[in-house]
């Protein structure tokens, strides 16, 4: 009786351990497919001081507005990078003409 007991136990185990490594899997899965990763280029629209947009990056035709500051290696314009992002969702701060906003996870010169 003891060992089909014992048995049982160690099965509830791996049952839930199985269990928890499937639904971690499937989150990351989840998370990975939200960021797409695309060439990209960095271009500065003019000071939103002075009615520019500031920095974008434009990816396949459309320009993008980082919801972060880019760091200062990554203000040149027409920089080709390479970029994981995903949309947030938002519009940009850049007035009559607001651009999506994108989350940026990595960004690396090409």
């Amino acid at each position: 009786m003891k060992n089909n007991n014992l048995i049982l136990q160690i099965l509830i185990l791996v049952l839930i351990s199985l269990l928890t490594m499937t639904t971690s899997c499937t989150k990351c899965e989840e998370e990975k497919e939200m960021y797409k990763q695309e060439e990209g280029i960095v271009i500065n629209d003019g000071s939103q001081a002075v009615d520019g947009c500031g920095w974008q990056i434009r990816i396949k035709e459309n320009n993008y507005e980082p919801k972060e500051q880019l760091d200062s290696e990554f203000l040149i314009d027409s920089l080709k990078v390479y970029v994981e992002y995903k949309l947030t969702g938002q519009l940009g701060h850049n007035g009559d003409n607001p651009y999506k906003q994108i989350e940026i996870k990595s960004i690396i010169k090409r």
